[in-house]
């Protein structure tokens, strides 16, 4: 989806190097501040240096601090499994840590070890059930690796407020299961109507649907943006044979230029048989928002115009995109991405 759609930088993805400003006050008594002062300052391989040659602190949480000092050094040097297995010799020390369990999930995700990361965040979870912010880290690493289901069942009992409503309704759009997309991602407007991925996220989903949403939806989009509202009421006045309502569609969405608006008036033009017209809309609209729909809309255009050079590079990057994930994931995981950024 384009940026003015993309709908939770976690925070403990820099638990890694937060944690340093721990490390710093816990081991300045210990001769490790020099190794300390030059991880905050990216210089991993002269961490190293200094470190080397140290005794291990013998009191529990400096040992934690030295490890995970450690691990930060790893990271900043690209050693990903090594920063896992120091962040889980953290762990051992103090097993009943939440967040340094989820930090220690990072760690394994940043080393490609899925499976673990996900165990860790679970017990996270267990060890702390009202904190919503593990619940939300784990539900992001799982509509990441594409594993719907899992997300779904594990957000399903517990989505009450509205960030995990909305991921929950991210994995079931991935998932397939457009219908209940729809009904969480409204229940999250319910729950918090500031919450603006919630709607970028809803409006993303009904856009690319073939269906016009119910008229609830439509309504609670277009008191939240006119672009949105405008698109939607084309595809309603397309259904109706609504001229009036077609021609304000179409002149509020030429004012504006987003992904939105090019694809929507992609649309229109190619139902008014405006071919070229609908082309360059079309085009403008891939470019923002390359999507495999998009792509597919795109090469039905040029098929149209005769172009059957252009039409079957637009049907190849389409076919290229879906061979990786399937076109309900993609849009899935665009969204997330916008989702992750704006909360």
């Amino acid at each position: 989806m384009s940026d003015g759609w993309k709908c939770y930088s976690s925070r403990v993805r820099s638990g890694l190097v937060l944690g340093l400003l721990w490390a710093s006050y816990l081991l300045a008594q210990t001769g490790l501040q020099t190794a300390v002062t030059l991880t905050r300052e990216g210089r991993y391989a002269e961490a190293r240096r200094a470190l080397s040659g140290t005794r291990e602190p013998e009191e529990i949480r400096q040992k934690i601090a030295y490890h995970r000092l450690k691990a930060a050094i790893a990271s900043g040097l690209k050693e990903a499994p090594a920063a896992a297995e120091e962040m889980r010799a953290a762990l051992k020390l103090s097993p009943g840590d939440p967040q340094l369990l989820a930090v220690t999930a990072v760690a394994e995700l940043q080393a490609g070890q899925f499976p673990q990361a996900v165990s860790t965040y679970q017990e996270a979870i267990r060890i702390a059930p009202g904190n919503d912010s593990y619940r939300i880290a784990l539900a992001t690493t799982l509509i990441e690796h594409q594993a719907f289901e899992s997300a779904i069942e594990m957000l399903k009992p517990s989505a009450k407020s509205a960030k995990l409503l909305v991921l929950l309704g991210l994995a079931q759009y991935g998932h397939g299961d457009n219908a209940d997309a729809i009904e969480s991602l409204e229940q999250a407007i319910a729950a918090d109507p500031a919450l603006e991925s919630a709607k970028r996220c809803l409006a993303g989903i009904v856009l690319e649907s073939a269906k016009l949403p119910p008229q609830t939806t439509v309504d609670a989009l277009c008191g939240w943006d006119k672009t949105v509202c405008a698109a939607l009421q084309l595809r309603r006045a397309r259904e109706e044979g609504d001229a009036a309502l077609e021609e304000k569609s179409v002149a509020t969405l030429e004012r504006v230029d987003s992904a939105v608006a090019h694809c929507a008036l992609g649309r229109a033009y190619e139902w008014r048989n405006q071919m070229k017209r609908a082309a360059e809309q079309m085009e403008s609209c891939v470019h923002l928002d390359p999507t495999p729909q998009h792509h597919y809309m795109l090469a039905l255009i040029y098929r149209k115009l005769g172009n059957a050079a252009l039409a079957h590079r637009e049907l190849e990057l389409r076919t290229k995109m879906l061979q990786r994930i399937s076109e309900e994931a993609t849009l899935s995981l665009n969204a997330l991405a916008a989702f992750q950024r704006q909360n």
